[in-house]
């Protein structure tokens, strides 16, 4: 069939081409690109005819490299622009994007009308979306707050991450030690493994196992900004656990879509789970929008419906995920409608765990209150005086595509979040240190708040329900009237979370506020692991 006949049909990547002022990428240029498979079932794989017709296809248009993941539900491949324009029906540009060289596509990814029901999103296409993994750095020195309560005044200061399980009442649970871990972190990750082995010497804990993955196209470089980020949430996790058997990294070079998808396939197909509950960290975040309109969400949908345990900051940004959280030019207009809502993916899927962030106040050292973090605007570039303003806070919201909690929620069929959330505020932040340097970092965000999930789950053990699963079940229990094991318990839902009934995200009276119960500032609130986990051993093994 000539190219003049092509009946095309388009795939969830839509154009990016943010800029006016775009040339053409140079004919032989080459990019790597991931066809993302649609199953012809939910929670299945595409068959192996499918594979093999988008294997033809690109073969036909010369792509090299062709590789099937091991789930086949992701074919990636080397293509000259050249070819990746004939194959998908769109045209690759190049311009200045938020001061660096960039491209997109100017037009939706298509395919032939025979792949039609196949090819879900073409990914690889643009470089300006791209998933963000970040954590907020504490000034130093860093500042005290105080706040009264009923006990006294309690303050926001770094604490130990060994500190965190008896914060949230997990330290008379058993430690991590049988456990594993997977995450997706990018880069070379020589720098973090020696971070963690350093972390477990200093402070008595077992060594931790690790094995780096490596996944996706492209070269490995040491990035110091994503290094703190990764050994944040490795530390985290073995801190809260008291300690973990494994932790297994899958490992693309970068955090574009095409190699992030790459992470994301090959963590939830081939991880191995262990004896003991293992749980799969994700530790980016990138604006909804972003991740529908590059396929990325349609693309790691199909993955992460296979595992039930995964788990996303919400992001830093606040209510303006859209934006990273820039809000305001240095004069303190907005750049954003302020009323305009968005949230980060993957954090929205409905099959994972958001995880948000709270300021934590303890009052001689044993935990008070927890209120929804907002460390307000600065600078993105604190040197230069016309830089715009960037809002610091736990990101929460209603997403605009994923679908939610069912009924029992005023913002239903959407799905809300954060589901919990746990300390992320810089200024209660964990000190994280990093080997050769004697100060530790004092550090904050949702990686962090995440990655303390991670570690208080792995030690309330198995269960037929997760954590968050029984809180949710314990809800409609409750809110429905329709069983009585929550009301027989002894346990209400003040028991088992920490309220969050303070606080709000977003900047100048927007976004969205703390309620008594359950909101897009902290979810439920965070988790009194003791007696959510005594609640769960009643529950199913009595």
């Amino acid at each position: 069939m000539q190219a003049t006949d092509t009946v095309w049909v388009a795939t969830q990547t839509q154009a990016f081409l943010p800029s006016t002022t775009a040339t053409a990428l140079p004919a032989t240029t080459s990019e790597h690109v991931v066809a993302a498979l649609n199953p012809v079932l939910p929670d299945s794989k595409p068959t192996p005819a499918q594979v093999q017709a988008v294997v033809d296809y690109l073969q036909q248009n010369g792509f090299t490299g062709i590789k099937v993941s091991s789930s086949q539900r992701l074919v990636d491949a080397t293509g000259t622009v050249t070819g990746i324009q004939a194959a998908f029906n769109t045209t690759l540009m190049s311009f200045q994007y938020q001061g660096r060289a960039a491209f997109g596509n100017n037009a939706p990814a298509q395919v032939p009308q025979a792949l039609g029901g196949v090819v879900v999103a073409v990914l690889g296409l643009q470089n300006v979306a791209t998933a963000q993994a970040v954590v907020e750095v504490a000034p130093s020195p860093a500042s005290t707050k105080a706040r009264a309560n009923a006990a006294g005044t309690a303050v926001e200061v770094a604490h130990e991450l060994t500190e965190f399980p008896a914060f949230y009442d997990a330290d008379n649970l058993p430690i991590g030690t049988g456990s594993t871990v997977a995450m997706v972190a990018s880069g070379d990750l020589t720098a973090v493994l020696a971070n963690l082995k350093a972390y477990t010497t200093s402070h008595g804990l077992p060594d931790v196992s690790t094995q780096v993955i490596r996944v996706g196209d492209g070269s490995y470089q040491d990035d110091p900004a994503k290094d703190l980020v990764w050994t944040t949430a490795v530390e985290a996790m073995v801190g809260m656990a008291g300690g973990l058997k494994q932790i297994v990294f899958y490992n693309p070079p970068d955090l574009g879509d095409a190699n992030l998808i790459l992470g994301i396939d090959t963590m939830e197909d081939e991880f191995s789970w262990p004896v003991q509950y293992a749980s799969e960290l994700l530790p980016f975040a990138i604006s909804e929008d972003d991740a529908h309109r590059s396929g990325l969400m349609a693309a790691s949908d199909n993955a992460i419906a296979f595992i039930p345990e995964n788990i996303a900051p919400s992001g830093d940004d606040g209510a303006y995920a859209e934006s990273e959280g820039v809000i305001l030019d240095a004069q303190g207009n907005w750049l954003v409608a302020p009323g305009s809502y968005t949230v980060n993916y993957p954090a929205s899927d409905r099959d994972v765990w958001a995880i948000g962030g709270t300021s934590l106040y303890t009052s001689g050292g044993i935990y008070a209150s927890e209120t929804g973090w907002n460390s307000g605007v600065a600078p993105v570039d604190p040197e230069n005086l016309t830089s715009d303003q960037q809002l610091h806070a736990g990101g929460g919201g209603v997403s605009k595509f994923e679908g939610g909690q069912g009924d029992l929620f005023n913002h239903a069929p959407w799905r809300i979040v954060p589901d919990v959330a746990f300390d992320a505020d810089p200024a209660s932040g964990a000190l994280v240190y990093l080997q050769g340097n004697a100060t530790p970092v004092q550090v904050g965000g949702t990686v962090l708040a995440a990655a303390l999930y991670v570690g208080l789950r792995i030690r309330m053990g198995y269960h037929p329900e997760t954590p968050l699963e029984l809180l949710y079940t314990c809800y409609a229990d409750y809110h429905d009237h329709i069983k009585n094991d929550y009301a027989l318990s002894g346990y209400s839902m003040q028991q088992l979370v920490h309220p969050v009934n303070e606080g709000n995200n977003g900047y100048g009276g927007y976004g969205y506020n703390a309620v008594a119960g359950y909101d897009a500032i902290g979810g439920w609130g965070s988790i009194n692991a003791r007696n959510l986990n005594a609640l769960a051993i009643g529950y199913f093994h009595d």
